[in-house]
């Protein structure tokens, strides 16, 4: 497609290589021609169809049409750092080498693909062979799934807006279900009528390059129902975790504040220590905003976790760091902070923002204001005093009274609204910015101990409070949106192991005691993942999602806790 001289850059297309939301065979008289000229390949960029480029292998003179075009292949990717992002972490590269096509990337769940065709299809191997060929239900088979021997196969659905149906399948079971022009191709090994018995390997799911980014977003992460067990279908492999060189964990849960009390914590800090020996790294992350960086460094030495402080240091992220980091990034320097803990203040100083308004004082008690009567006549005191404001930050706050959420709502309801009337030469770095520090549920205060109410069964309990996203939830944005998340399992926590730590994905596993966050946070960086029964997630709740029939993100091993690695 192209702009021959059209009027306000429109665009004409000269050329459609799908009908109907899929792929289609060239003509006869043009496959003849391309052929009689030696042109074996034609590579184009339109249109936009899934997560991989489309190749379409015609049966008759083996001519290969490969459609590179994956711009919306993920359109509910984060759009923190880039709003125009539509494909998140999914990429393609196209090679030519010789008479051979490679294709090879990565998958908007994280999953690596790719496969190597040959111009001589007789050249090819299996299941690459299956690229480019089409399925009895009309689909057509996009790539391999590496290491799965597992394909994925697409089709349209449409007009006037085409959702795509993405299928997951056996390369057996694929091969038993090309459409008879391909099952006849020469080169096509025999099929066996046994592969039907794979038929139910198969795993489906909508994804829609035109719908609404709600829609999607529900599509996306509907799951078909199952039956699997979180304690005994996610056994531990020993030599697969051991392969890792860094360990992410999260602090509460997994090595503090257990359910199996004192005795659990040694043996947890033992095997930690067992796997610094090795020349394993661990990194410990924490939804908490209450401490400092140095801070949790002082708590991982006195915890006997076998580091300097300097190399503790190096080996702490939370999420007091990521929201100080992020407001610096927006040009955020007035924020009104919400926290009962200095921990986050001095991250904000330490990247330069020395301009908060905090409802706690520099020494860590409680600002008296901020603890009277949630009335007009206190709110518009405090704002008045403070009318500057350019954003708020919601942290996990122990001492929250009405009137802080009360002098944070109306600070983002004024400042919204006046903003949205400033429309001349605004940008985004002017938006009234709201950060939670976690998005979190629920937290954990401490641990009841063994002879507490044990008549009652209220003994070795973790002591619940909200968490630090039911806080947020406080806030009234009636329209505005809701609070821009900094901790597990956001975006922004991703980028700052990956940019400050310079954590490699790929050979990482995170440790966590959640199915909320710790979980979902691995598969958005397409990490391994270990929940551990030492935290909020017990054995018995454990039990009850399996019963409700849990259908959230799984881990890829449970164990009871770390030191049973």
């Amino acid at each position: 497609y192209g702009t021959p001289g059209y009027p306000d850059n429109a665009t004409v297309v000269y050329f459609n290589p799908f009908k109907d939301g899929n792929p289609q065979l060239l003509e006869p008289h043009v496959e003849d021609y391309l052929e009689k000229n030696g042109i074996k390949r034609v590579l184009s960029g339109h249109q936009p169809h899934g997560q991989s480029p489309t190749v379409v292998r015609h049966p008759r003179t083996g001519l290969l049409t490969v459609t590179a075009d994956t711009s919306y292949s993920n359109p509910v990717a984060e759009k923190l750092f880039n709003e125009a992002n539509n494909r998140g972490a999914v990429t393609s590269i196209v090679r030519l080498e010789g008479d051979w096509l490679e294709i090879a990337g990565t998958l908007a769940d994280g999953k690596k693909h790719g496969f190597r065709l040959h111009t001589n299809d007789e050249k090819c191997s299996m299941p690459d062979r299956l690229v480019g060929r089409q399925q009895n239900d009309g689909s057509w088979i996009k790539t391999v799934i590496e290491g799965e021997d597992c394909v994925q196969s697409v089709i349209g659905y449409g007009p006037p807006r085409f959702d795509l149906f993405t299928q997951t399948l056996s390369s057996r079971l694929a091969h038993f279900k090309l459409s008879d022009a391909y099952r006849d191709s020469r080169f096509m090994p025999e099929i066996s009528p046994a592969d039907l018995e794979f038929g139910e390997l198969a795993v489906g799911r909508n994804l829609s390059a035109y719908t609404m980014e709600n829609e999607m977003l529900e599509k996306s992460t509907r799951r078909l129902p199952s039956c699997i067990s979180l304690v005994n279908d996610l056994r531990y492999q020993q030599q697969v975790f051991e392969q890792a060189d860094t360990y992410i964990c999260s602090w509460l849960g997994v090595v503090d504040k257990l359910t199996g009390g004192q005795e659990m914590e040694d043996r947890v800090v033992k095997k930690i220590n067992e796997l610094l020996n090795k020349g394993k790294r661990v990194i410990f992350v924490s939804n908490s905003s209450h401490w400092s960086r140095r801070e949790f460094a002082e708590q991982v030495v006195k915890k006997g976790v076998k580091m300097t402080k300097q190399d503790a240091m190096r080996n702490v992220l939370n999420t007091a760091y990521t929201a100080a980091w992020y407001l610096k990034e927006r040009n955020k320097l007035r924020p009104f902070v919400i926290c009962s803990e200095r921990g986050l203040l001095e991250e904000l100083r330490a990247v330069g923002i020395t301009q908060y308004v905090a409802t706690l004082r520099e020494d860590g008690a409680a600002k008296k204001e901020y603890l009277e009567k949630a009335t007009a006549d206190n709110v518009m005191k405090l704002i008045k005093a403070h009318s500057r404001v350019d954003s708020v930050v919601m942290g996990w706050d122990l001492n929250l009274t009405a009137l802080k959420v009360a002098v944070a709502s109306n600070y983002i309801q004024w400042s919204s609204k006046d903003l949205a009337s400033a429309t001349i030469g605004h940008n985004r770095s002017q938006d009234f910015l709201v950060v939670t520090c976690s998005s979190d549920s629920s937290g954990i205060l401490g641990v009841s101990p063994e002879n507490f109410l044990p008549e009652r069964n209220f003994n070795k309990k973790p002591v619940w409070t909200p968490g630090n996203g039911s806080m947020a939830g406080f806030l009234a944005f009636q329209g505005q949106g809701l609070a821009l998340d900094v901790g597990k399992p956001s975006e922004i926590m991703l980028q700052a192991l990956s940019r400050d730590y310079k954590v490699n994905f790929a050979n990482a596993v995170v440790i966590g005691d959640t199915l909320e966050t710790d979980i979902p946070w691995a598969h958005k960086g397409a990490m391994k993942s270990m929940l551990v029964l030492s935290g909020r997630t017990d054995a018995l709740k454990a039990k009850i999602l399996e019963a409700s029939g849990y259908q959230g993100h799984t881990p890829t091993w449970v164990l009871q806790s770390l030191a049973d690695c």
